[in-house]
């Protein structure tokens, strides 16, 4: 018998050769994939940080924008504000009208008014009366004034040309109503 020698060389070479493939697409395979993650983690933070950018700048302009308006707008709450007490203090005017034209239809003819002030909650009459009758008379016509206290004299004197120089002071019944 003869005896038949097997080569096994080449199923060696090819077993090597599929070998060598398989580690060749597994190491390929595990750096295309390591590259991939790098790659989409480095897009991810890149896109993270455009969009913070994204936000900073609209954010900044919002802030701009805000504040040019915002300048436009306290004008015209100051404004608003302002011509809400224009209109009180006007309602408070109006309010003393009544008052004024009573005390105009009882002032008696020999006297007159230099001055009308109406400061904490008084009312403080200046003037000047020919006669001291005259201010009797004006005395008694203010203290029947409605939300008035009876008037308070203050200094009464002759001036050089022989009229009566007086000072009246009404206080308010209620602080709140003029």
């Amino acid at each position: 018998m003869v005896m038949h020698q097997v080569n096994f060389l080449p199923w060696r070479e090819r077993r090597q050769q599929r070998c060598l493939r398989f580690w060749t697409w597994v190491f390929s395979g595990t750096f295309f994939v390591i590259t991939l993650a790098w790659l989409l983690t480095r897009m991810t933070l890149e896109n993270t940080h455009h969009i913070a950018e994204l936000y900073s700048t609209s954010n900044r302009e919002l802030q701009q924008a805000l504040a040019q308006r915002e300048t436009p707008l306290r004008q015209t709450l100051q404004q608003a504000e302002a011509r809400l007490q224009w209109q009180a203090r006007r309602a408070m005017t109006q309010a003393w009208q009544p008052r004024l034209q009573v005390i105009a239809t009882r002032f008696p003819e020999q006297a007159w008014l230099t001055e009308l002030l109406w400061q904490n909650n008084a009312l403080t009459l200046n003037g000047y009366a020919s006669a001291f009758p005259a201010l009797a008379a004006l005395n008694e016509a203010l203290r029947e004034l409605p939300d008035l206290k009876p008037a308070k004299a203050g200094k009464t004197e002759r001036d050089a040309q022989g009229r009566w120089q007086f000072t009246l002071r009404l206080e308010s019944v209620n602080a709140a109503t003029p």
